[in-house]
Order: C-alpha cells, then sequence, then structure tokens
C-alpha cells in the first residue's frame, strides 16, 4: 500500500510510513471482488444520485490504458491530513544500558581509582621509608681522615656513592645494606681514631720541646712512636696502653709549663726597670730565680706557689712605676720652665703662661689679655708661630718619655681674653 501523505509505498502491516511518519490507512475492499473500493483502472467510478451527469458517448468516463495522460496546467496542493485524537510518534530512542552493565562500569572505576591511590600511596611511602633510612645513616665519614690509610679511603668512597644511588631509586632494602656495611666498617675504626686524635692533639709541639730535658725529649720521641705504632696496626688495645703511658708522662710536664708561660708574662722593659728601685729589683731577680729552678724540678705546688708571689710582687710594681711616671713628667716641666720654654713667650704676645700634668698628659696653656686686643686670627697665627720655633723641644719631649710611658702627650693650647681655647696642637 501506500502512504496517503507522500505518495510512497510502504509495507502493508505498517502503522506508520517510514519516511514522513504518517499513520498509516488501509484501503476498503470491495466485497466478492477483492479491490480496493478507489476505482479501478478502466473501470469508471459509480456515480450517486447526486453526482453530475457524466460525459457524453464520445469521450470514455475514464481514461484508457494507454491514452496520454491529460496535461494539468497547475499541481494542486497536497494538505497534510490530520488526525485527531491520535498520537503523534516520537524520534528513535537508544535503548538504555542494562542495569548489570551499569554496575560492571562502576565496579571498575572504582578499582582502577583505587589501583591508583594504592600505587601513589605506595611510592609515598617507599619514598618516606627511604628518606628516614638516609637520615639514619648520616655522614659517612671520619674527623680527620688524612690519617685513614688508601684502602679505608676507598671504602668510604664506594659506601657514599652506594647510599646516594640507593637513595635516588627509593631502595630501602639497599639503603639499609649500605647502613650494615657503614656500621661494621665504622664501629671499630671509629674509637681507635678517636683515641689516636686526642693523643696526637696532647703531643708537644717544637716550642714544648725545647722547653723538655734531653732525658725527656728521648722518652716523648719513644711514646710517641709506640702511639703511631698501635694506630697503624689498628691495634685498639695497644693504642689504649701507649695513649696511657703518654698520659701519665706528659701531664705533669704540661701543666708546669702552662704555669711557666704565665709568670713569663709579668716582664718589664728595660727604661721601666730604670724606674724602679733597687729594692724592687732584687726582689725581681729573686723570683725569676725561684721560677727557673721550680720548673726544671718540674715542682707544680712550687710554682703554684710563686703565681701568687709574683701577682703581689706586679700590684707593688705597678703601683710605684706610675709614680716614678709621674714624677718623671713633673721633672720634664719644671725643666722647661726653668730654661723659660713656657714663660718667655712675651715676643709672641702671650701672658698668663702656664703648664701642669693630667694623668699621662703635659698642658702648656698660655692667654692673650684684654688690652692687647688680638684677635682670635691671630692668636692661631701666634700659635703657629710659637710652635715653629718650639716644636722640636716638644717633640724630643715627647719622645723621650714615651719609653718610659706609652701614652704620653705634650698639649699645647692657646685661650682668648676670656678664656677658651682657640687653638691646640698635640705632641705624641
Amino acid at each position: 500500500m501506500f502512504c496517503v501523505n507522500c505518495g510512497k509505498e510502504i509495507s502493508g502491516n505498517a502503522r506508520f510510513c517510514k519516511y514522513c511518519g504518517t499513520p498509516a490507512v488501509a484501503p476498503e475492499v470491495t466485497p466478492g471482488t477483492g479491490e480496493p473500493a478507489a476505482q479501478r483502472i478502466g473501470t469508471p467510478a459509480p456515480q450517486g444520485a447526486g453526482d453530475p451527469p457524466a460525459q457524453g458517448a464520445e469521450g470514455p468516463a475514464m481514461q484508457r490504458i494507454g491514452a496520454p495522460a491529460p496535461q494539468r496546467t497547475e499541481e494542486p496542493v497536497r494538505q497534510k491530513p490530520v488526525y485527531r485524537n491520535m498520537a503523534i510518534p516520537e524520534e528513535p530512542v537508544k535503548p538504555a544500558m542494562p542495569a548489570k552493565n551499569r554496575k560492571i562500569l562502576i565496579l571498575v572505576l572504582v578499582i582502577c581509582a583505587a589501583a591508583a591511590i594504592g600505587v601513589g600511596a605506595f611510592f609515598g611511602i617507599r619514598s618516606s621509608r627511604a628518606q628516614k633510612v638516609y637520615d639514619e645513616i648520616g655522614t659517612i665519614g671520619f674527623s680527620d681522615e688524612s690519617i685513614l690509610t688508601a684502602e679505608e679511603q676507598d671504602t668510604l668512597y664506594d659506601l657514599r656513592a652506594e647510599k646516594e644511588s640507593a637513595y635516588q631509586k627509593k631502595d630501602v632494602r639497599a639503603l639499609r645494606g649500605v647502613q650494615e656495611e657503614w656500621d661494621e666498617f665504622r664501629a671499630p675504626l671509629e674509637d681507635l681514631i678517636d683515641t689516636y686524635v686526642n693523643a696526637k692533639w696532647d703531643f708537644f709541639d717544637e716550642a714544648g720541646k725545647a722547653m723538655l730535658t734531653e732525658e725527656e725529649r728521648m722518652q716523648c720521641e719513644t711514646l710517641e712512636e709506640a702511639v703511631e705504632s698501635a694506630y697503624q696496626a689498628r691495634d685498639k688495645e695497644a693504642l689504649d696502653a701507649a695513649c696511657a703511658e703518654w698520659e701519665e708522662f706528659c701531664t705533669p710536664i704540661r701543666n708546669v709549663m702552662n704555669i711557666y708561660q704565665e709568670i713569663s708574662q709579668y716582664t718589664y722593659s728595660e727604661a721601666e726597670m730604670s724606674l724602679l728601685s733597687e729594692e724592687t729589683l732584687m726582689r725581681m731577680q729573686e723570683l725569676q730565680g725561684d721560677t727557673e729552678s721550680a720548673f726544671a724540678e718540674r715542682d707544680e705546688e712550687w710554682m703554684n706557689t710563686l703565681v701568687d708571689e709574683w701577682s703581689t710582687f706586679r700590684s707593688e710594681t705597678e703601683y710605684e712605676l706610675e709614680e716614678a711616671r709621674n714624677r718623671l713628667l713633673q721633672n720634664w716641666v719644671d725643666d722647661a720652665n726653668a730654661t723659660g720654654a713656657f714663660t718667655d713667650l712675651f715676643s709672641f704676645g702671650l701672658t698668663n703662661t702656664s703648664s701642669w700634668v693630667e694623668g699621662h698628659t703635659i698642658v702648656v696653656s698660655t692667654q692673650y689679655t684684654t688690652d692687647l686686643g688680638i684677635s682670635d686670627r691671630d692668636i692661631a697665627d701666634s700659635l703657629d708661630n710659637y710652635l715653629s720655633m718650639m716644636s722640636g723641644t716638644f717633640q724630643s719631649g715627647a719622645d723621650y718619655l714615651r719609653q718610659y710611658i706609652e701614652d704620653v702627650c705634650i698639649r699645647v693650647e692657646y685661650k682668648n681674653a676670656d678664656g677658651e681655647v682657640v687653638s691646640s696642637r698635640e705632641f705624641r
């Protein structure tokens, strides 16, 4: 049969047209003939009572087979039939996935996510464990590797390389292996090296050996060789014995050496000794002799007593030296005044010239009077003129006094009529 809408042939039992979707209408069959009620080809259509009269006899009621179709001047517009109360067909919908398949898909996704999380956690834990073991191993080395043999240094190099390689691979098992090897290698050497280094630290230097007697130097060399031999043999027991013997030998000697060096700081220059009294100098010589005797006998108790005696002598001597320095400064000022170096300055327009001692400073002060009417600039110029004549005297005095007083200073200052210092110069 044919679609009543688009006219295309469709299956006889189709409910809708597969081309345009219009509902299919089965044709009515005329009883007895089995043909559709629509006119058959070559048969005139039946006329009802109200139909218009048929054509004349000259023309058949319908076109015969083979006759040309009549020409139409205008194609009639075919209206799409409207069927009321009939459902419009929907677009075909893809069949939904069965519930069982959806469950399987979800399960697969969950397993994949769990596997990804597990892999990440595995590598994270592995990295964390590797870092922990790496930190536990710590630094592979000793405080002084220069005292190791070539073979021991090669072993250290290999262990360091293995440690870094295993850490880069995050191989915890390999790191554990390196840790065990390092502990096994380090255990016998670490204590041995510490003992040896401490012993060598106590060895006498050249200055110390110069203070030893000939017998002490020979014994010192013998004990040092014993320590070296035990270490090279990696014999911890022999090393401990050699170090104990060395400690017993060097401790009393080193103690008196330290005290002797402390006493040696109590020294005076020749210029300072020239300021001391004869009694003080004799006491100093006596203490020096006792110090040499106590050191030669390695008498630590006597040396400690001498430290106290030297401290008391030093305090008394410093007081005596300070008084002598002050007398020296004042004597120099008195001699300068006596020669007129500070007072006979009228040619420079100076009056009220005076000098005195302030600590280790000699002050020479001059002042202009008001009735001269000299400006501060003239005073400064006058200072330059005065110092051009007297600078030799002041500098030579400072050089002489510096032999006895390190921080000695001669300060020359000029004042105006109001007593204000206008210009000054220091000689050291």
